[in-house]
């Protein structure tokens, strides 16, 4: 694993970056609905850190309001909870999401992280 990083295949993630900010920009302009989905890898990062990514990059690197894209990987993809409680504004810097300490969903408290 130390020299991983020098394998061809997880060179892929630089050269794939150009490609897919064309091709968010592409859907984006034909008003398709775009849905943040946990079922592609990215070289190098765990399939649970893919979603935090691929939003990190929707909104920072192909400049995607984040409201949308919260809309996109809660409401449409099927995913949803009545609140999450994340210490931040998550509007400006999206990856907080990912350190959300308490999820309620149907009333109920599914999910509490204790630091």
């Amino acid at each position: 694993m130390r020299y991983a990083g020098s394998m061809p295949y997880f060179q892929l993630t630089p050269v794939r970056k150009p490609i897919n900010e064309k091709k968010v920009k592409q859907i984006s302009a034909t008003r398709v609905t775009l849905i943040v989905v946990a079922n592609r890898g990215i070289p190098m990062k765990f399939h649970c850190q893919n979603n935090w990514n691929e939003q990190d990059d929707w909104a920072n690197e192909f400049i995607i309001d984040a409201t949308y894209i919260i809309i996109a990987a809660t409401y449409w993809s099927g995913k949803f909870a009545d609140i999450i409680n994340v210490e931040g504004d998550v509007l400006p810097y999206i990856s907080l999401l990912q350190n959300g300490d308490m999820v309620v969903k149907y009333s109920k408290i599914i999910k509490v992280l204790i630091p």
